[in-house]
């Protein structure tokens, strides 16, 4: 079993403050990675060398993005992520809401992820709730997430185990289901079924974290990002300071 752990978001303001410094501290309290375009430009060159002073830190750049919208814009994410090291590139939603549009998005999708096999890169579609509602398919059996899965071939996924939660599914089944396509999950918590958006620091909240991450793992799962997309009783940073320290004190951060 072998993967690293990463953050997306969560530290932006600190970035713009000191980005190096932000960076430095993240790595000693054990992140491996950052999702995110923090250290792309138009530079190859000063990409390259952010590649560099990321890699004297112990960290990589996971995953950039491409919307499924602007599909013309792959080829420019694609350099980026080979400046940068990326070995992904996410798209981070799509429509569902009814099963041809699912599976139309399900071609966009399957012709975005060739591209990027072709250039060496792994291509992602990133969970929300909304794929796991019930209703899709020739006999309103399937979910529009399923869909996605059982019509495409390269396509990977990255799984928010949150959004996934949140929508009734259970992260760690569909992670032992789909998990040998899912080279990186985002591990987010929840404060509450109730509300939609209520997050807390992971494993804090009523979100399996560190099972789906044991079972993303079993399956070969790359990286395990920690994600917070509001602030609950802490701030960001202090947030991603407990995420990691928690998921240590779980013995999940594999050093």
């Amino acid at each position: 079993m072998s993967y690293k752990v990463g953050i997306i978001g969560m530290v932006g303001e600190e970035m713009k403050k000191d980005r190096w410094g932000t960076l430095k501290a993240l790595s000693d309290y054990g992140y491996q990675g950052v999702e995110g375009s923090f250290l792309a430009s138009e530079s190859v060159a000063e990409m390259k060398d952010n590649r560099r002073r990321l890699a004297d830190l112990g960290m990589e750049t996971v995953a950039l993005s491409c919307s499924q919208d602007n599909p013309e814009k792959l080829d420019a994410t694609i350099g980026k992520a080979h400046a940068l090291g990326a070995g992904l590139i996410v798209t981070y939603w799509g429509p569902a809401e009814n099963t041809d549009q699912v599976l139309k998005l399900a071609e966009t999708l399957e012709r975005m992820a060739e591209t990027c096999k072709a250039a060496g890169l792994a291509y992602c579609y990133h969970n929300h709730e909304h794929e796991f509602r019930p209703g899709f398919g020739e006999k309103g059996h399937q979910c529009a997430h399923e869909l996605l899965v059982a019509n495409t071939k390269t396509l990977q996924f990255q799984v928010d185990v949150a959004w996934a939660h949140f929508g009734g599914e259970d992260p760690v089944r569909l992670l032992r289901r789909i998990g040998h396509r899912v080279p990186a999950i985002h591990v987010k918590d929840l404060s509450s079924d109730n509300t939609r958006g209520h997050f807390t620091s992971v494993g804090t909240g009523v979100v399996n974290c560190f099972g789906a991450m044991e079972a993303a793992a079993a399956k070969g799962c790359r990286w395990m990002v920690v994600e917070e997309d509001r602030p609950n009783h802490l701030t960001h940073w202090e947030s991603a300071v407990a995420s990691i320290l928690n998921i240590r004190e779980a013995g999940l951060l594999l050093r």
